[in-house]
């Protein structure tokens, strides 16, 4: 899996900046903010906005495995 800032378009015209996961970009995102410091990896944190279906329908993920399970 590859995370990645994404430069975010419409035409020629810079929207802002948005987060994808190998290559797509990931939907719901409510706001970004990255952050540097002198010496730091930067970091992201990123706040996603909650629909019924990911509350209600939620993934299970082994961590000793690596595939997900619904």
């Amino acid at each position: 899996m590859k995370v990645q800032v994404a430069h975010l378009y419409h035409g020629n015209q810079f929207r802002g900046y948005g987060l994808a996961v190998n290559g797509e970009v990931i939907d719901q995102v409510a706001s970004i903010d990255i952050s540097t410091q002198p010496g730091k990896i930067p970091t992201a944190t990123v706040v996603f906005y909650l629909d019924e279906e990911m509350i209600d329908n939620p993934v299970r993920i082994d961590l000793y495995k690596s595939k997900c399970q619904r």
